[in-house]
Order: C-alpha cells, then sequence, then structure tokens
C-alpha cells in the first residue's frame, strides 16, 4: 500500500507532467470528429474533395457497377476505406503524441502512477481509435462481400439468359426462321450471341485438339484433323 508521502509524490508530479499538449488533444479530438469516424456520413475538409472523389472513382473503376443498387455499395464500400485511411493518420498522429508524452514523462522523473496519470488521455483516444479501426475494417469487409454477391449473381443471370437465347436463336435458324432477342423478351444482342456461339464452337475445337494429341488414330477425330494444316505435338 502507498504511503501518505507516495501519495503525495504522486500527485505533484501529477500536476507537474506535461501529457499530450491541449493543442494536440483539442487537434485530435476535432480531426475524429471531422472525419466522422461514429457516423454514416462523411464530412469532408474543402482540401479533402478534390482527393476524395478521385478515390470513389478508383472504386468505380475497380468494381465497375452496373446498376444503383451496386453504385450504392460501392460508394459505400470507398466511403468506409477512406475513413479507414483517416483513422490511419489519427493512429500514427496518437502514437507520435504517446512517444513524445513516455519520452517527457521519463525525463521529469516522474513516478509510474504519475506517468499513468498523464498519458491516460492518451491512451484512451488511441483505445478508441482502434476500436473504430476494427469496426470499419469488419464494415468494409461485409460490404465488399455484399457487393461481390450482387455482382456475381447478376453476370450469372445474365450467362443464363444468354444461353437461353442462344439456344432459342440457334431453334429458329435451323428451322429457317427470323428471330431476334428483344422481340422474344431477351435482353441480350445478337452480337452477344454470335460471340457465345464463337466461344463455344472454339472451346470444343480446343477439346478436340488435346484429344489428337493424345490420340492421332482415333476414328472419330479423323474429320477435324483434316481441317488441319499441321498436327499437335
Amino acid at each position: 500500500m502507498a504511503t501518505d508521502k507516495q501519495i503525495e509524490a504522486n500527485r505533484q508530479n501529477s500536476q507537474h507532467s506535461t501529457g499530450p499538449s491541449e493543442s494536440g488533444k483539442q487537434r485530435s479530438s476535432q480531426n475524429a470528429t471531422k472525419h466522422g469516424f461514429t457516423g454514416q456520413t462523411l464530412v469532408l475538409t474543402e482540401a479533402e474533395r478534390e482527393p476524395y472523389a478521385a478515390h470513389v472513382i478508383s472504386y468505380t473503376t475497380k468494381y465497375a457497377p452496373a446498376d444503383g443498387a451496386e453504385v450504392d455499395l460501392c460508394t459505400e464500400l470507398a466511403d468506409i476505406r477512406w475513413c479507414l485511411h483517416q483513422i490511419s493518420l489519427q493512429l500514427v498522429h496518437m502514437n507520435s503524441l504517446l512517444a513524445e508524452a513516455t519520452a517527457e514523462q521519463r525525463a521529469s522523473g516522474a513516478t509510474a502512477l504519475a506517468s499513468l496519470t498523464a498519458l491516460a488521455p492518451t491512451i484512451k483516444s488511441l483505445n478508441t481509435l482502434n476500436l473504430y479501426d476494427q469496426r470499419r475494417r469488419r464494415a468494409a469487409n461485409d460490404v465488399e462481400q455484399r457487393l461481390l454477391a450482387m455482382q456475381h449473381d447478376r453476370l450469372k443471370a445474365a450467362h443464363e439468359e444468354l444461353v437461353n437465347a442462344t439456344m432459342h436463336h440457334q431453334l429458329f435458324k435451323a428451322k429457317g426462321l427470323p428471330w431476334t432477342p428483344a422481340e422474344n423478351g431477351f435482353v441480350c444482342s445478337l452480337e452477344e450471341i454470335h460471340a457465345l456461339i464463337q466461344r463455344e464452337t472454339l472451346g470444343r475445337e480446343v477439346e478436340m485438339l488435346r484429344a489428337l494429341a493424345d490420340n492421332p488414330n482415333d476414328p472419330g477425330l479423323q474429320e477435324f484433323k483434316a481441317t488441319l494444316k499441321t498436327l499437335p505435338r
């Protein structure tokens, strides 16, 4: 148990120790408010508007959202990542303050209790920032996964429709009848259908070429073999 003299010494040291400067603590609190670490809406300074706009463009370029829902998720992800960057800057700033204040405490010869008392606000701010960082990272991961899942479902549905439209096209072509995607409820184009047919044809030929390399005398591949100018090795 501390003696009365030790308690008094701790009190005196605490009063004389500097810790983080008032201006530094004020800047930190203003920055936390300014960048909206706890809110849903970003508050940008005038100097941040242009870098932020470029930041959002980089995300729309990377994820290429195709509709309003995807745009909303993409923008939300960009906002969270922007916030994470600002939190990172604040963490660097607060760690610098803590290192400076710790050095001042050691130089002043303050007791452990006095040092802990003086450094407590800075340590609390660091812990709070780390908490914000963890929450925002979880939120970013959740939003990104939802965006990717939405895009996966959209692309899968588009591909299934294209395959279905291609089958309709080939059926009507075999019957010698005219057929257009739009008139039959499809949003894909004839160009996309022809491209799919070309890809599928090329894929089948690649598989036959591989089979021919394994078995050059396969009777089922002789017709395909006759179309080749050189044989696979």
